[in-house]
């Protein structure tokens, strides 16, 4: 909060003047209400008239404001670019436990029959029929019934060839010449089965400088890339409280020179759990690392990362901590597979150059 300056007339003027100030800009701070169900974009935020959209909610907000959910879920991103609230007055988005999807139904109208059992959509990324691009590919699901179907592809991980379109089974899905193809059982159809494809990359995104902002009491899911993705120069970022499931990369990725404290973060069901890379920093305490797909921990480059009384598991492709990052581990407790030694190699990943301080004592 700055330090006190003394002088010989009055010891505190100063110090008291800066509390003064704090205070009285605290008490302009403003809750900016999000509801996407009632909520209208012209409106001004407040509880009787709240905004219906979370890119109008950060175009308003200043620092010290809090944009508050609600009423969910939010079929929406949250999508900051060199926007930044105070040292003091972080901008807060708080999500009031919402959740914030990045899949939408695709109508039964949207499905073409093209063969005994097989249909074909267009690409729900893209109106103009272009052609995905093999990064969005591997990170492509669809979810049926509320069951996501990765067909066993993870962005960093494995990717098996999609089969052909001739060789779908009931439950399958493909994608050629810019469209996707699924199966189903006989005497079934789309219109039998609620099927969603993810149409936003990001569930919050950071870009540019946009420091001073704290993310907490929300749930993210189903976007095709990151629940959290933070670029540029980015710092002074809190997630807490935070539940990202089922998302097609990484529950959470800060990259370039991005700094990032994490409290009570959770990541199931994505690719990946946390990949931070390049010279990002992180603070992590009670995070939960598990049951996601590809790498639950993924740490490369040259950056600088703490984990403190967290839980990772080290099931599948597990840990990989790789390049020139400094790691550092308190109290962590890691979920090994049963037989440990013989997926030790691949649990845990570590090249020669990345260092690692309290490291498992399975590893020793």
């Amino acid at each position: 909060m700055g330090q006190w300056n003394f002088d010989k007339k009055n010891k505190v003027i100063k110090g008291s003047f800066v509390i003064f100030l704090l205070m009285a800009c605290a008490a302009f701070a403003e809750i900016l209400h999000v509801d996407p169900q009632s909520g209208d974009d012209s409106g001004d935020g407040s509880h009787t008239s709240p905004l219906r959209s979370t890119k109008r909610a950060v175009e308003l907000a200043r620092p010290g404001d809090t944009i508050f959910f609600l009423s969910g879920p939010l079929y929406q991103d949250v999508i900051i670019k060199n926007k930044s609230g105070g040292p003091q007055r972080p901008i807060i988005i708080d999500g009031n436990n919402q959740t914030l999807v990045g899949s939408r139904v695709l109508e039964p109208s949207e499905w073409a029959r093209i063969g005994e059992g097989i249909y074909q959509v267009s690409n729900p990324l893209s109106s103009g029929g272009k052609e995905l691009p093999a990064s969005m590919l591997g990170r492509f699901f669809f979810v049926v019934d509320g069951r996501q179907s990765r067909m066993n592809r993870t962005s960093k991980g494995a990717k098996p060839p999609l089969p052909a379109v001739d060789d779908l089974r009931p439950g399958e899905w493909t994608y050629a010449d810019g469209a996707f193809y699924m199966a189903f059982e006989p005497g079934k159809t789309p219109a039998d089965h609620v099927i969603e494809a993810p149409v936003l990359q990001d569930g919050v995104a950071f870009r540019g400088n946009s420091s001073h902002w704290v993310v907490r009491n929300l749930n993210i899911m189903r976007f095709i890339n990151d629940g959290i993705n933070l670029h540029g120069d980015t710092r002074d970022i809190l997630v807490e409280n935070v539940l990202v499931e089922e998302c097609g990369d990484d529950g959470m990725s800060a990259h370039e020179t991005c700094e990032v404290e994490a409290r009570n973060f959770i990541a199931r069901r994505n690719s990946t759990g946390i990949c931070h890379i390049n010279e990002s920093v992180s603070q992590n305490t009670q995070v939960l690392l598990e049951g996601n797909y590809g790498v639950n921990l993924y740490l490369l480059g040259c950056g600088r990362h703490e984990f403190t009384s967290s839980r990772i598991s080290a099931h599948g492709a597990g840990v990989r901590i790789k390049s020139l990052v400094t790691v550092k581990l308190f109290d962590c407790m890691f979920d090994w597979p049963n037989n440990l030694d013989a997926g030790k190699e691949k649990s845990w990943q570590q090249e020669a150059g990345a260092r690692v301080e309290g490291a498992p004592a399975e590893l020793k």
